[in-house]
């Protein structure tokens, strides 16, 4: 979908997956993403709370829309595969399925929306 030059968004965009989709990122939930670690616990908070997760989920994807050419569904859906991956990398014990989970996720979104 997008085409890549160097410092391009596509670049940009690769660049923030091999970083999110990393194992270093999963193994170390205390200094990541804490949507897939709190995320159950923000849901059952009081209002206030989650319209301020709400606020920086929408600054966030309006980020990644620009960075995938204004489409507003591609960056929803990128935002919570990573999301789901990051859940499910972080769960499991083994490192391999772990790698399987993070690269296929990584390979997925490239392929679909970036190329």
């Amino acid at each position: 979908m997008l085409a890549g030059t160097p410092d391009s968004p596509p670049d940009h965009v690769a660049r923030c997956l091999k970083s999110y989709l990393s194992s270093a990122h999963a193994l170390h939930p205390e200094t990541g993403c804490a949507l897939p670690a709190l995320g159950a616990e923000i849901a059952r908070s009081d209002p206030a709370v989650r319209a301020a997760v709400e606020r920086g989920l929408k600054k966030l994807h309006k980020a990644w829309s620009q960075r995938l050419e204004g489409d507003d569904d591609a960056a929803w859906a990128v935002m919570a595969q990573c999301v789901g991956a990051l859940l499910m990398a972080r769960v499991v014990e083994n490192d391999r399925t772990r790698q399987d989970i993070l690269n296929s996720t990584r390979r997925d979104i490239e392929r679909n929306h970036l190329d």
